[in-house]
């Protein structure tokens, strides 16, 4: 089963969001274990655990009660973890790749969430993280209009830059970083999203026009390994 494309869904629908190729550029084998941090309703694990095959295995973590669908979890080689990112209940050393999309942006101590990520990985293991990042650094009343905006694609946290999370992982012991990014946001889409928000997105959004910030966002895909 091939990854999904590109799907800017967000906080619009929390069981199918989505905002870049992490699964894609996981390139995950045959008897891989697998985590797919932050996994909503599981569609992503499904894909991943075609990947792995029969001698592989595949945990789907959400903290969201209502996130995992129980049609999802019939799969012999998949297992649901309704939990924090921030506290994964696996084993140190027992994860050859984590992978998520669209998620570091919802998690407040995001150096937590990396710290955790490096202790369940094994020796040589890696992660692929697609997420919501501004293109720039920002004083501070750019950034409110960063996160206003980046609130619009289901970013419940400050957007960070591009080097921000670099150094994020660089701090929590990662090595071979590397970033790319996969697409910057539309204004296009953005407006769509304001207009189902309110007249309080739009004006909002209004602003964000006027302030030449139509391509401050983007997706990006990070990678890395604990050696």
């Amino acid at each position: 089963m091939a990854p999904e494309p590109l799907n800017f869904t967000g906080a619009t629908d929390r069981k199918a969001a989505g905002c870049g190729p992490a699964l894609l550029q996981a390139q995950l084998q045959l008897g891989e274990v697998v985590l797919d941090l932050g996994c909503g309703s599981g569609r992503e694990a499904l894909q991943a655990v075609e990947l792995v095959g029969p001698t592989g295995l595949v945990f789907g973590l959400d903290s969201a009660a209502e996130a995992l669908i129980s049609d999802a979890s019939c799969h012999p080689n998949i297992r649901w973890l309704r939990a924090d990112a921030r506290a994964i209940p696996l084993p140190t050393t027992s994860v050859d790749v984590v992978f998520s999309n669209c998620v570091l942006n919802q998690i407040g101590d995001k150096s937590r969430a990396l710290a955790e990520v490096w202790r369940i990985l094994k020796p040589q293991g890696r992660f692929v993280f697609s997420d919501i990042v501004s293109c720039s650094p920002a004083n501070l009343p750019r950034q409110e209009m960063l996160d206003t905006a980046a609130a619009l694609l289901g970013c419940t946290t400050s957007v960070l830059s591009q080097p921000d999370y670099l150094e994020l992982m660089a701090k929590a012991g990662f090595q071979e970083l590397a970033s790319a990014v996969f697409t910057t946001i539309p204004y296009r889409l953005l407006k769509e999203r304001a207009m189902h928000a309110g007249s309080g997105a739009l004006a909002a959004l209004a602003v964000w026009a006027a302030n030449d910030l139509q391509d401050a966002l983007a997706s990006v895909t990070f990678s890395g390994r604990k050696l």
